[in-house]
């Protein structure tokens, strides 16, 4: 050890037998006469009432990225008081973390003092734990800060001075913390007995630890775990885009998506649409989806049952049914988004007539009267849709048909809708 600790734990050993013999002499608040306000210090006990290893069979569950174990009975040590009703607290640094900080584990007494030290009742003390950026070697910017956190104590086995249990706590943080270097503070704020937390030292460290912003030659004792990777698959229908309440028409239906998880995801989208019976029933792939990601998917076209029957000034109520299908999804309830639209027909849609291919011999002298508003023309070979005549009543003569020689056409009589 460098010879200043060694001086420190001298000075230690002065107050602990103050405390324990006889009336404290240095200060009402525990602490060194010094002002590094070390709670206690003592020389290697020389019987074991701990375990021969000091492990957490929690700390298996997640990867440790970072840890500084606390002195045994055994050895030298040092606690620090860091409790906010005293006025201390402890700050220590870590470095080079390989991962982000899921949880935090930590090691210390539970003490009550009152002109003397007794064994405290941690159970529901509660904790104020801060990350702070490193700046050049002592505590920066706050990254993050919990309050009124309630671990529950565990019970190490491990006693000091022969009375004084040591207590590990652990508790997994409300936020992810992202670090590579930076500091922690670990600071009880309350104990329904009026314990006081005492942060236990560590052998493991670079000596960089702070109380009140002093520096006590030391290292403190806890480990930082990083956190497994948790899958948790979610996507959700978002919107139904079309078909909505409007106009009769062929529609495509249109379906916003989104991975609201955290794995990239592909997964078939399917579109139901009812009436009075099924109508339409496809099934479209996604692409690729990253985590908040959001992709819009046009599905083919529907032409609604009612558009060949004969209609006149009708609305249908129809209901869509759009579903993610993600059977691992970790929430199935937002896969499924059911809405109604209604379709109204306000055309006189009377039939469709089929003339077929008419050639240079065919005979123009008879006429077709139809009672309609225009007439169009749909040329299979061309794709086109041409509007022949427009007038209250509709005539086929031989002016009409010598501009379709050689075209195969279908006629329909409607306003305005084309079909």
């Amino acid at each position: 050890m460098k010879n200043g600790k060694n001086v420190l734990l001298i000075a230690a050993i002065f107050v602990l037998a103050s405390i324990f013999i006889a009336p404290m002499i240095f200060a009402k608040i525990p602490g060194h006469y010094v002002g590094a306000a070390g709670i206690f210090s003592q020389t290697k006990e020389f019987i074991k009432t701990y375990p021969a290893e000091i492990t957490d069979s929690s700390m298996k569950q997640n990867p440790v990225i970072f840890s500084q174990r606390p002195y045994t009975p055994e050895e030298n040590y040092n606690f620090y008081t860091s409790d906010s009703n005293t006025g201390y607290f402890c700050q220590e640094d870590f470095w080079s973390l390989s991962d982000t900080i899921n949880d935090v584990h930590w090691y210390g007494l539970s003490l009550i003092f009152d002109n003397g030290w007794t064994q405290g009742d941690p159970n529901g003390m509660q904790f104020k734990i801060i990350f702070y950026e490193d700046n050049e070697g002592y505590p920066g910017n706050v990254v993050a800060s919990f309050s009124d956190l309630d671990p529950n104590p565990i019970n190490t086995g491990i006693v000091y001075y022969y009375t004084y249990t040591m207590y590990y706590w652990e508790i997994d943080l409300p936020e992810i913390v992202s670090l590579v270097n930076g500091w922690i503070s670990i600071q009880s704020t309350y104990c329904p007995d009026g314990s006081w937390f005492l942060w236990s030292c560590s052998p493991e460290g670079n000596y960089n630890a702070l109380q009140s912003n002093f520096s006590i030659n030391d290292n403190l004792a806890f480990n930082l775990t990083g956190g497994w990777f948790i899958p948790h698959p979610d996507v959700i229908i978002d919107s139904i885009i079309q078909p909505v309440s409007g106009p009769a028409g062929i529609i495509s239906p249109i379906i916003n998506i989104s991975n609201i998880g955290n794995m990239d995801e592909r997964f078939p989208v399917n579109v139901q649409i009812t009436s009075t019976t099924l109508e339409y029933n496809q099934t479209q792939n996604t692409t690729l989806l990253q985590p908040g990601d959001t992709q819009q998917i046009i599905f083919p076209q529907w032409k609604p049952e009612a558009w060949n029957n004969t209609i006149e000034n009708t609305t249908i109520e129809y209901t869509i049914v759009a579903t993610a299908i993600l059977d691992w999804d970790c929430n199935q309830s937002n896969n499924i988004l059911i809405q109604s639209f209604d379709l109204t027909y306000t055309c006189d849609l009377h039939r469709v007539f089929l003339l077929g291919f008419i050639s240079n011999s065919t005979n123009y002298n008879t006429s077709i009267s139809f009672n309609a508003k225009c007439l169009f023309c749909y040329d299979h070979s061309a794709s086109s849709l041409d509007r022949l005549y427009s007038d209250e009543k509709i005539i086929i003569t031989k002016k009409h048909l010598l501009g379709l020689v050689g075209k195969k056409f279908v006629i329909g009589l409607f306003n305005g809708m084309v079909f």
